[in-house]
């Protein structure tokens, strides 16, 4: 059996079980999920976004993985031989665990890195099945017969949260500035589709810059927000924030022509932006 612990939003889920998936097809194991597990995950959810559903571990089987971390229960341990794994940095690097006996993951995982070998299983697994109102249907409808280019502005609980705020700090009008001014000079006829949290802001600060800036205002929120991500995958190209939410939407995007631009610093602290390494894929264009 292999495990892991799913926490945080969509996107970082999304690693979460990618990184899982992919190791259990690695070693012919079984696939559970456990932690704060988004309802689309779940058997209880519509598994909207995802090709089939996952097992959830039971109270009992938990139960089993938390006593690895007891002392007095080492000699029952070593017989159960139930065992956790926590990730140790940001930063990609090589598994060096036995996975004979069942196996709790805990950890972001965020690097293509620990997927690329099943590439083509993970995007099978994330085929959504659009299942969009009457807004969201209409947004498609215009990305798909245009040269589109999806925009994340993430704002929000990256500014309202002082948290938050220390660590990720918020992409800035000038890196859209020089992210669009970059794609206008590689593609024609481009229509821009602004995703964000801060509708006012985006007016405000972005709408007078550019021509053929439309924001999207389709209230996908809380468990609905995969469809706000399946509509950026949806665009032929795409402008992310520092966020896994975006970074999955222009990873799942299947156009064998897209540019993918992303900001340079996804932290604002010095040390964890260096370490971000082998976040973005070697083909997206940092600046």
């Amino acid at each position: 059996m292999i495990a892991v612990r799913l926490s945080d939003g969509l996107g970082n889920q999304l690693f979460q079980i990618a990184f899982g998936y992919s190791l259990s097809i690695k070693y012919s194991k079984e696939f559970y999920l456990t932690g704060d597990v988004h309802p689309i995950f779940s058997n209880n959810g519509d598994n909207s976004f995802i090709s089939r559903s996952f097992r959830i571990l039971n109270l009992y089987e938990i139960d089993k993985f938390n006593r690895n971390d007891c002392f007095f229960n080492f000699k029952k341990l070593k017989f159960n031989k139930y065992q956790t794994f926590q990730e140790l940095n940001f930063g990609y690097s090589k598994l060096n665990i036995d996975l004979l006996h069942p196996t709790l993951f805990k950890g972001f995982w965020q690097s293509e890195k620990y997927f690329v070998e099943f590439n083509k299983q993970v995007r099978l697994l994330f085929s959504v099945s659009p299942i969009l109102d009457f807004i969201s249907t209409s947004y498609l409808n215009q990305i798909t017969l245009c040269n589109s280019v999806a925009i994340h502005v993430r704002r929000g609980d990256y500014i309202s949260i002082p948290e938050n705020f220390e660590k990720h700090g918020f992409c800035g009008v000038d890196y859209y500035k020089r992210a669009i001014n970059y794609l206008l000079s590689k593609e024609q006829d481009l229509s821009f589709y602004i995703f964000t949290n801060d509708i006012e802001w985006v007016r405000i600060n972005m709408l007078p810059l550019f021509k053929n800036i439309i924001i999207v205002s389709t209230n996908n929120v809380g468990v609905d927000s995969w469809r706000d991500l399946y509509l950026m995958s949806q665009c032929k190209h795409q402008i992310i924030a520092n966020s896994t939410f975006s970074w999955w939407g222009a990873w799942l995007n299947k156009n064998q022509h897209k540019q993918i631009i992303s900001p340079k610093n996804w932290f604002s602290n010095k040390e964890l932006n260096d370490s971000t390494g082998d976040l973005i894929p070697e083909t997206w264009v940092r600046l």
